[in-house]
């Protein structure tokens, strides 16, 4: 159950924009060829769910907590999420690839800047 239909890649203090979108044009192709073993699936799998639910300061879980409410995403769907990513097969992962290449034929691109350094 997506809470919308936005997909974007970010960059921080990037030094170098132009190779970044080249890089960008080229995921969804790189996810949708990619070879894993079974042992680095599992490596993958357990390393994105420990980062969508890495331990928080308190003041980090509020903000987390108010993001879940305010998307709408309650215990249960982070749940089902959780449970889709330890199933998840590079069959699913490759076809993610597809999914990101649909999402980024139509491209908008914007960069934030502090004034000084334009």
């Amino acid at each position: 159950r997506p809470t919308n239909d936005i997909f974007g890649l970010v960059s921080y203090r990037d030094p170098n924009q132009s190779a970044t979108y080249d890089i960008y044009d080229t995921v969804g192709d790189t996810v949708a060829n990619l070879e894993l073993t079974p042992e680095d699936l599992n490596k993958l799998k357990i390393g994105t769910v420990g980062s969508w639910d890495n331990h928080s300061y308190p003041d980090e879980l509020i903000i987390s907590n108010l993001l879940n409410y305010l998307t709408n995403q309650s215990d249960e769907y982070r749940q089902s999420v959780r449970d889709q990513i330890l199933l998840a097969t590079i069959a699913d992962i490759n076809q993610f690839g597809e999914i990101i290449n649909q999402a980024s034929s139509t491209k908008l691109r914007g960069m934030i800047k502090a004034k000084k350094s334009l």
